[in-house]
């Protein structure tokens, strides 16, 4: 009986471990088109070098992790968004004068359109990490696994 309440409890957080990841992946490839659909090289460039939760190498990620860390990418794409408009026109101008003015208001308006769905699918991404890091790192925690005692030792 133990062992098949083992294997059911494997299965269930591997499964939502899995879906879990699969999610992420999904999230995770949206925004890398997202961020190309803005037309500003500068904001795709930063995006590729800002560190992930799937990158950070160190340990296990907990969903608390991931909601912290998506909750800051939300904040971080509505702003780059809302600057973007002000932004984006002036860099034109400085470059191309009133022709990149014009091209810097379109590229400002997508922007804010874009960055905000951008930093709410990586907020998605991170906090979809967290549940994975949280399920499948909960292996050793669960008093069940090792039994009612740390020490007790178990006939095979």
């Amino acid at each position: 009986v133990d062992g098949v309440a083992r294997g059911t409890g494997s299965l269930a957080r591997h499964a939502v471990g899995g879906i879990a990841d699969s999610a992420s992946l999904l999230t995770e490839t949206f925004s890398k088109n997202m961020a190309v659909l803005t037309l500003d090289r500068r904001y795709a460039q930063q995006r590729d070098r800002g560190t992930s939760l799937r990158s950070a190498g160190r340990g296990t990620t907990t969903f608390v992790d991931g909601v912290e860390s998506g909750v800051v990418k939300l904040i971080r794409g509505i702003t780059e968004g809302v600057t973007g408009v002000v932004k984006a026109p002036m860099r034109g101008a400085e470059k191309r004068g009133m022709e990149g003015f014009a091209k810097g208001v379109g590229k400002g308006l997508l922007g804010l359109l874009v960055k905000p769905m951008i930093g709410l699918s990586d907020a998605a991404t991170d906090v979809m990490i967290g549940v994975k890091g949280s399920v499948e790192g909960s292996v050793g925690n669960s008093a069940s696994y090792r039994g009612l005692h740390g020490n007790q030792i178990r006939p095979r």
